[in-house]
């Protein structure tokens, strides 16, 4: 298994958790433990960025015991070298679905899909492919709140596996997607997924395709509390008259879609 390690401001300094005082009165020379991230250590990563270390790379059980760090619930991939086939070897575990207990998020489910709330793969080489496998584990998680894929190869393509994302999943508030080949037609897909979500609170999207300028007035208005706000409203209303419509019909019998 691959070393891993958990970052600190500085390792020298001694933990401090916390609690409820403000981060800005920490005692001075300590650096605040709720905000520890697990990553691989840089001989790691050279050694898979190696282009003779070839076939050789991380495998999953390396990410595997990298998310599973104690006490680090923020995890960064960041600039590594990851491709869409190394996305495959570690999304499942943020999948809250795929655990033996009876209830989802129960403690036979990987650590990753309990703990990690914030990912960090921005950097990478991650395609349509790579965001697809990582979009299909991340729709019924219902711990992570931040994930960061800027400085990818998503495009359009990509973004609209965002977009379903933000239909599908309630708990994330902020993705971020910039510099990644997204056109208008990507943006459309994103501002679609937008319409079913009025928990996520920002999207980045700098540094993609100029022809996006205009719509992203139209994001951040999306994104504004007033406007998250009514599309919860519209949102809970739409669910419960769905509820009422299927108990009189079908006796509360969940209808089966096309």
């Amino acid at each position: 298994v691959a070393a891993t390690r958990v970052w600190r401001l500085n390792d020298a300094m001694p933990a401090f958790r916390g609690g409820e005082v403000p981060v800005a009165k920490l005692p001075e020379g300590c650096f605040d433990e709720r905000y520890r991230v697990a990553c691989f250590t840089p001989a790691v990563i050279e050694a898979f960025r190696d282009p003779e270390n070839a076939g050789n790379g991380l495998s999953e059980s390396d990410f595997s015991a990298l998310f599973s760090e104690p006490g680090a619930d923020r995890v960064d991939l960041s600039n590594v070298g990851l491709g869409d086939k190394d996305v495959a070897k570690f999304a499942h575990l943020l999948d809250t679905s795929r655990q033996t207990g009876d209830e989802v998020g129960s403690s036979d489910s990987h650590p990753a899909s309990r703990y990690c709330r914030a990912l960090h793969l921005n950097n990478n080489k991650i395609t349509e492919e790579g965001v697809r496998l990582l979009v299909d584990a991340l729709v019924g998680n219902t711990t992570l709140t931040e994930l960061y894929l800027h400085y990818n190869k998503l495009q359009d393509a990509g973004a609209a596996h965002i977009g379903r994302l933000l239909r599908l999943n309630k708990r994330l508030l902020r993705v971020d997607v910039g510099a990644n080949g997204i056109g208008e037609k990507g943006v459309a897909d994103i501002i679609d997924g937008l319409q079913d979500n009025g928990v996520i609170q920002s999207i980045g999207l700098f540094g993609n395709l100029p022809e996006i300028q205009d719509d992203l007035a139209e994001v951040a208005e999306r994104l504004k509390p007033e406007a998250r706000l009514q599309r919860g409203i519209g949102i809970q209303v739409k669910k419960k008259f769905e509820e009422v419509i299927r108990t009189k019909l079908f006796g509360g019998e969940e209808l089966e879609a096309d």
